[in-house]
């Protein structure tokens, strides 16, 4: 008894070899929305081998962003105690139980920080009148 196989041909290869950019797959299909695409960050090759240690890189993130000094003025840091004061108070008043009393506590601390700068003021003042 003969087996007869038949093998039907192969018509599945590579057709054509072109060159292909990244920046050719970029289009936008009609109607629809364009998916992200992935496009590596051209960095020098030391800056991805040798990443900073947690030891090099700790100062940097402690250290604060001073971008925006204008909160470091006395006037602005006050101004900014006395209105998160209110804001505490407020939502103290909303609240009920444990919730009620953590935030009353909080506008507590925070409006004896907003009596001590009212005091630091009038005692300059004071100073400065002679």
């Amino acid at each position: 008894m003969g087996f007869g196989m038949r093998v039907a041909s192969i018509t599945i290869g590579v057709n054509e070899v072109s060159n292909w950019k990244v920046e050719d797959q970029i289009q936008l299909p009609e109607g629809k929305k364009l998916a992200p695409v992935f496009l590596p960050e051209v960095r020098p090759l030391n800056e991805v081998l040798h990443r900073p240690t947690l030891d090099e890189r700790l100062p940097s993130l402690l250290l604060p962003d001073l971008s925006e000094t204008d909160i470091l003025l006395p006037t602005e840091l006050s101004e900014m105690r006395k209105e998160l004061q209110r804001l505490f108070a407020a939502a103290a008043l909303r609240e009920q139980g444990e919730r009620r009393r953590v935030l009353k506590g909080v506008a507590d601390l925070l409006m004896g920080d907003v009596l001590l700068d009212e005091d630091l003021q009038a005692a300059l003042a004071m100073l400065l009148q002679g």
